[in-house]
């Protein structure tokens, strides 16, 4: 039996299978609804006012221009992790894309690979991109930091600005995230995932910000 949770904005459905509520059984499903509706509500907003276009550009079978095979990096000075490591069901089995995160060792966060800007969010704990080959990526940073209202963070990029693996794009007081109790794991999710023919995370653990840790490949 499936669990459904219907984004009517978007005509998106994601499905939360029963064995991951049974696995998690601290976790209420009404708290992943909240999350997930908080993490794609800034996305929600824009779409309506026509500002983000590549969003679930699946939807209408469109895909990127460029390049079909991107290199992704490592976001931060960190551990780079496998998604299903992430301690939070919501990324960790997938339920808003693949991807993969980064614990940090500062609180420095750049742009994960090339691309542009394409969603700020109020309250600071994330930053929409669009890499150049038309894939969508989500840098959030830490586990249930939308709670803290942005006190602890400073985006450094407003939407329409180009990036590179070099554009630091945020910063995080990693000691104020600790003080509220919240992991400071950077997370790298793709959103539209039928738009990717191919992710492949070649590198784990220590790495420098702009290392080279994997491809992304759009269809």
């Amino acid at each position: 039996m499936n669990y459904s949770y219907i984004l009517e904005e978007k005509g998106l459905m994601i499905h939360i299978d029963s064995t991951i509520l049974n696995k998690y059984g601290n976790i209420k499903y009404n708290q992943i609804e909240y999350k997930i509706e908080s993490y794609y509500s800034e996305y929600i907003k824009k779409m309506k006012a026509g500002i983000v276009m590549g969003m679930f550009d699946f939807l209408k079978g469109k895909g990127g221009d460029s390049d079909k095979k991107q290199t992704l990096t490592s976001p931060a000075n960190g551990k780079v992790i496998a998604i299903e490591e992430v301690d939070d069901p919501v990324f960790s089995q997938k339920m808003m894309g693949d991807g993969f995160g980064v614990v940090p060792n500062d609180g420095d966060v750049y742009a994960p690979g090339s691309g542009k800007v394409v969603s700020v969010f109020p309250t600071q704990h994330a930053v929409g991109l669009e890499l150049d080959n038309g894939v969508e990526v989500l840098v959030h940073i830490g586990i249930d930091t939308v709670e803290l209202e942005g006190a602890p963070f400073d985006t450094l990029v407003k939407e329409g600005d180009t990036v590179t693996p070099d554009t630091k794009i945020s910063t995080v007081d990693l000691e104020a995230l600790a003080a509220a109790g919240k992991e400071n794991t950077v997370i790298i999710i793709f959103s539209n995932m039928e738009q990717v023919e191919n992710f492949d995370l070649t590198t784990t653990g220590e790495t420098t910000k702009g290392s080279e840790i994997g491809t992304i490949s759009a269809k």
